[in-house]
């Protein structure tokens, strides 16, 4: 049927088989009386066949559709523990393995941040520099995020701790130059636009409890008043209950991987998922059924699909590089202790497609039998700050427009695929 797909051609056919059948489904409920509003339903696997394969000719996608496949447990890696336990910073999807660096991705030797060793801004009152690479406080270069000096503010880890260590203490968020000061102590001009003593002054916003301002949180997991009330941060399928999220990096308990820690490595038993445990997940999410020993059902119906693992600088780090919450399909609400969805950014399509094939019972961890592979597409997070706020990174060199970029991403990507199958 030409339906399967492999190495460069690899594309997100899932996405557009969707619009596809949307579209022609839209197109034939389009006979209404004049003056009368016709909702369409959603296309879900409870719309009759006649409906979803409206665009197909002859008989094949009724087949297709209605066909079972025998379910078989997942197949497992036997990846060094060690990896594993770090989070698997080294994807192991069955293509493409390896770690790009920062080492050996940066392409410009002129950085646009300014921040020290001691990870603060070299000088507040130097002007010239480019302004979405400062930090009003102390800079958390490893996310691109600025966090209050002080009292209230950030203390990193250790000198020398491994990548991925907690910092002493988070501290509160400044995450852009309009919650830094305008001026430093002494009254000169600095590079923000908020007043220095509603952040530093004796009542300010990095230096006691009850400021007389706070800044706007700007992260999905922190809220509250003065961004201290800590909410479940957004990860792809909440790392199937079986990790610690990071801003939408899973690290991933010891024994799974990938990048939603999904996978468990060849030899170990399966423990129970957390979801089930944090009622805010569990009404909206799940463990990915294809994960699970033995399978839920002894069949499964097609379409199945196969969803990279990518190199996390296509995928988690960007997550983590993400602004304000833009790039996320759902977040949390303290007040009513729930999930709740988003609807006024179309940043989160991207993610909130993602998500929804991750836990899908349509999911496959078997290359072999899939009939659809989706390369996640987060470059809906890549506007805010990467293409214009930070040194790194760049893809295929600095510069150009943010489409620019993301188009030279996702090509990257798929070149990052097929180098990898072409080594195995």
């Amino acid at each position: 049927m030409g339906l399967r797909r492999r190495s460069s051609q690899l594309t997100l056919l899932v996405a557009c088989f969707a619009s596809v059948q949307h579209f022609a489904y839209s197109q034939i409920s389009q006979e209404r009386k004049p003056g009368k509003e016709r909702r369409l339903p959603p296309l879900t696997e409870t719309t009759p066949l006649t409906l979803r394969c409206a665009p197909a000719v002859g008989d094949w996608c009724h087949d297709f559709l209605t066909q079972e496949v025998s379910a078989s447990p997942a197949w497992r890696s036997l990846a060094d523990p060690a990896l594993v336990a770090l989070g698997l910073r080294v994807p192991l999807s069955r293509f493409g393995m390896g770690r790009r660096t920062n080492e050996d991705r940066r392409t410009d030797d002129s950085p646009m941040s300014f921040i020290g060793p001691d990870k603060r801004d070299l000088n507040w009152t130097q002007p010239g520099v480019f302004i979405y690479g400062r930090c009003g406080g102390v800079c958390d270069d490893d996310t691109a995020i600025c966090y209050c000096d002080g009292p209230m503010g950030r203390i990193p880890a250790p000198e020398g701790s491994p990548p991925g260590t907690p910092p002493i203490r988070r501290g509160r968020p400044l995450v852009s130059f309009q919650m830094a000061p305008k001026t430093a102590a002494d009254g000169q001009r600095a590079f923000g636009e908020q007043e220095y003593d509603h952040v530093y002054g004796p009542s300010g916003y990095c230096n006691v409890s009850a400021p007389v301002w706070a800044a706007v949180c700007g992260l999905d997991d922190l809220a509250g008043p003065t961004c201290d009330e800590p909410v479940e941060a957004f990860c792809p399928g909440a790392c199937s209950g079986h990790g610690r999220c990071n801003l939408g990096f899973c690290i991933c308990e010891p024994g799974y991987y990938g990048h939603d820690c999904a996978r468990r490595r060849a030899g170990l038993p399966l423990l129970p998922s957390a979801i089930p445990t944090t009622p805010w997940l569990a009404s909206v999410l799940r463990e990915p059924p294809a994960a699970r020993e033995p399978p839920p059902a002894a069949t499964r119906r097609r379409p199945l699909i196969y969803v990279y693992d990518l190199e996390p600088l296509y995928q988690a780090k960007l997550m983590q590089y993400r602004y304000d919450g833009l790039g996320t399909g759902r977040g949390g609400d303290i007040p009513g202790n729930a999930t709740v969805w988003s609807d006024m950014w179309v940043y989160a399509a991207d993610t909130l497609l993602h998500e929804s094939l991750l836990i899908s019972e349509h999911r496959t961890f078997d290359p072999e039998e899939a009939d659809f592979f989706y390369i996640p597409h987060a470059a809906s997070c890549l506007p805010f700050p990467i293409g214009a706020w930070a040194d790194y990174p760049w893809f295929k060199g600095p510069g150009g427009p943010r489409v620019r970029q993301m188009i030279n991403m996702l090509m990257e990507t798929v070149e990052w695929i097929d180098q990898g199958s072409q080594e195995q």
